[in-house]
């Protein structure tokens, strides 16, 4: 057997186990970002006699009461969307659906190629990045052109999609009941397989790891909500139009840094310039440039984890490693892998110095 044809048989089989513990893994992730909730709650709610006596009773009352708050905000921010949108295609002929579709097309290609343009006035764009940006441009415009065609393709990856979030819910709940059980029971094999020294230095591992994910993962996201929410109240105070649908994406975009102040700016100029609202423009802009102060030099910091001191050339260099390596998934984990390398380069130059007695 070539060498080629066992790599491309690894390369199946890998994606083979991929695909089929996509839940457990899902799980596993929902899980670790939503225990620090569960324990702030439960440390409250065991306050009161009865619940501090049955803390595993607290733990679960705790669970479901996480979970019935994102729901409630996810449901809430889908109607807010749905609602914002309905309001604007109302005034829409559907007999023009056609023509309405190729305009679309246009403006995707148009707007995806300003961001390639942006991206590479500032010297940030990767081949990377550029591959990506032109599949989500291909993908966008041909999603539009089997609008009618591709029904039942759509109705079969919804359904995939929530199967996968059902099993990744129920993981998640198991591993949040039973959070310190497995952690002692994973510690003591690692401990049994390793032995004690192996265990100690990977156990520190984890810890900066933790340190280093946790904080920032937890900080932005937690950022990235009280941008969504902000930027759609300002907005629509002020009426520009789709102005959740403009929050939302600005917060979405949050969670990589420095997208979300482009997306906020890039949407509003966009929606402003199509409908002529030069004075709501201004307004909006010096709204937002407020906005964005108050949060990168206030809320943002106070957010995010003390251990997370990344130089900004370091962030900038992370991003663009983490475009070219992993895409969009590899922008959004730049910053925690940059803080961790950083936070192991210092405990190595610590360690050398200590050796050789400077």
């Amino acid at each position: 057997m070539h060498l080629g044809d066992i790599f491309t048989g690894a390369e199946k089989f890998i994606g083979w186990v991929l695909g089929v513990t996509t839940g457990f893994i899902a799980g596993l992730v929902i899980a670790y970002l939503l225990v620090g909730v569960v324990e702030i709650l439960q440390k409250q709610l065991q306050r009161i006699p009865f619940f501090d006596k049955r803390p595993m009773a607290a733990r679960g009352l705790c669970i479901a009461a996480t979970y019935l708050l994102i729901f409630i905000v996810v449901i809430g921010v889908l109607l807010a969307i749905l609602i914002a949108i309905t309001k604007r295609v109302q005034t829409i002929n559907f007999a023009d659906l056609p023509k309405l579709i190729q305009q679309l097309q246009i403006e995707v290609v148009g707007l995806m190629n300003s961001v390639l343009d942006t991206l590479e006035k500032f010297g940030i764009a990767t081949d990377g990045m550029k591959a990506w940006i032109n599949e989500l441009t291909r993908s966008i415009t041909g999603s539009l052109s089997n609008v009618g065609s591709g029904v039942l393709g759509f109705a079969g990856s919804v359904t995939g999609f929530f199967t996968d979030l059902l099993f990744a819910v129920i993981f998640s709940i198991y591993f949040l009941y039973d959070t310190k059980g497995l952690m002692t029971y994973w510690s003591k094999a690692f401990k049994a397989m390793l032995g004690e020294k192996a265990h100690n230095v990977f156990a520190i591992l984890l810890k900066d790891l933790d340190t280093c994910f946790a904080g920032y993962i937890r900080g932005q996201l937690a950022d990235a909500a009280f941008m969504a929410v902000a930027v759609s109240i300002l907005l629509g105070l002020v009426g520009v139009p789709y102005a959740v649908v403009i929050g939302v994406l600005s917060g979405v975009g949050n969670l990589i840094p420095y997208v979300g102040p482009i997306v906020a700016y890039g949407l509003t100029i966009g929606v402003c310039v199509a409908t002529g609202q030069w004075q709501m423009l201004a307004i909006a802009i010096i709204l937002i440039f407020i906005l964005q102060t108050v949060d990168g030099n206030v809320i943002n910091p106070r957010l995010l984890s003390a251990s997370i001191d990344v130089h900004p050339v370091l962030v900038i260099l992370g991003l663009l490693f983490g475009s070219a390596i992993g895409g969009l998934a590899g922008m959004l984990l730049a910053v925690p892998v940059a803080s961790f390398l950083k936070i192991q380069f210092e405990r190595f130059v610590k360690w050398r110095s200590e050796a050789g007695g400077v």
